[in-house]
């Protein structure tokens, strides 16, 4: 019995991944290198410090040699990394089309996050544990830029990060210090990760990348930070763009994220018996008063077509669109919000086909009418909101 357990450890330790992260050189070039590797197959991947986009490679080790290669059915653009190993890091060539570089490779030991940022960020290490993470993040680079906007007598301010033109804001003035270098933290290892992962985005295989985010409405004042975030991604060779909103709310006072579930009563988002004409699924309190609620101001919006309806309607027109905003799916908690003086402002998950019903400007329900639906102390802060 003993002997089978020593060999299925045995096994296991054979057929583990080990990884690694390097800095080094391609020819005068400096990089860094994340190596994972098995008994026999590896990959790695790598980014230049000047472009901060990743490399994908893959190849076979030994103890004593590294092949790797970035070839794949659709790229031409081929590079080639033959390697010895040399101590603890490794030393060869780097290959492409009729150029050779020299190469070499350390393991990195600890790497330098001391980049070009606004803050001293407490909060990075606790969101970056990775070492090829941590190592990219100090090729992290801000450029102020000259565009200021003030919500609620709180100035934000813009900034470009040199490598991947990311642009996000920071609070600039109007709040307390203590509130204001928390949040500033928070905003800034935001940028980082949406820089961390369009590096990762960047991926070359299809020679194909492209990773944006935009911030496209903003809300601040004494007790809360919220935004909207639209993204556009196109990543690993995908040549189709893929766009998705997604909304923050910050508590500047107890300084965390609220996730939607930490602001909504629970109570009403079981399951009910209550049944609507234009759905036939069961909703829950919040998709009844919501759907209730926006038909009452949009009933032109809110209409459900049938099948042979929307037929019907596209043998007269080829371009008819159903937004079908009258699905109770639409209106699911889960979809998240985002605050604004005027009230809760709802996210829907249309499908990307249906891009003329993504983003509606419309769905915003009053803080007055949530009464029931968020839980009283989040509630009674809301309400001190005074709309435009």
């Amino acid at each position: 019995m003993r002997s089978f357990v020593l060999i299925g450890l045995f096994l296991l330790l054979v057929n583990s991944l080990f990884a690694q992260t390097y800095k080094g050189t391609i020819g005068n070039l400096p990089i860094f290198l994340k190596l994972e590797h098995d008994a026999k197959n590896a990959s790695a991947y790598y980014c230049y410090h000047k472009t901060v986009s990743d490399i994908l490679l893959k190849g076979n080790w030994t103890p004593k040699n590294l092949s790797l290669s970035n070839q794949s059915d659709y790229d031409n653009n081929i590079e080639n990394l033959e390697l010895t190993a040399d101590g603890t890091g490794w030393k060869g060539t780097w290959k492409k089309n009729e150029k050779t570089l020299p190469v070499i490779l350390v393991p990195l030991e600890e790497p330098d996050m001391n980049c070009k940022r606004l803050t001293t960020n407490k909060q990075l290490d606790e969101a970056f544990t990775k070492e090829y993470d941590r190592a990219k993040i100090g090729l992290f680079h801000l450029k102020s830029l000259d565009s200021v906007i003030v919500v609620n007598r709180i100035k934000l301010r813009f900034f470009e990060e040199a490598h991947s033109q990311l642009i996000f804001f920071r609070v600039d003035s109007g709040l307390p210090k203590l509130e204001m270098d928390w949040v500033n933290q928070f905003l800034e290892t935001m940028h980082i990760r949406n820089f961390i992962f369009g590096s990762e985005c960047s991926i070359i295989e299809l020679n194909h990348y492209t990773y944006q985010i935009h911030v496209t409405e903003f809300f601040c004042q004494s007790n809360f930070l919220s935004f909207k975030v639209r993204a556009l991604e196109s990543c690993y060779g995908i040549r189709r763009p893929e766009y998705y909103e997604y909304a923050i709310i910050v508590d500047l006072k107890s300084q965390r994220q609220l996730f939607f579930e930490d602001l909504v009563n629970h109570l009403a988002y079981e399951e009910t018996s209550l049944k609507r004409p234009f759905d036939e699924k069961n909703l829950n309190q919040w998709e009844s008063k919501m759907i209730t609620y926006f038909t009452q101001k949009n009933p032109e919006k809110m209409h459900h077509l049938f099948e042979e309806e929307i037929e019907a309607e596209l043998k007269k027109d080829d371009d008819f669109m159903d937004c079908n905003y009258a699905s109770a799916e639409n209106w699911s908690i889960e979809n998240g919000a985002f605050l604004t003086n005027n009230g809760l402002k709802l996210l829907l998950p249309i499908s990307d086909l249906l891009y003329d019903c993504r983003f509606p400007e419309w769905t915003i329900i009053p803080y007055s009418e949530l009464n029931g639906l968020i839980e009283p102390t989040f509630l009674n802060r809301l309400l001190t909101i005074k709309p435009n």
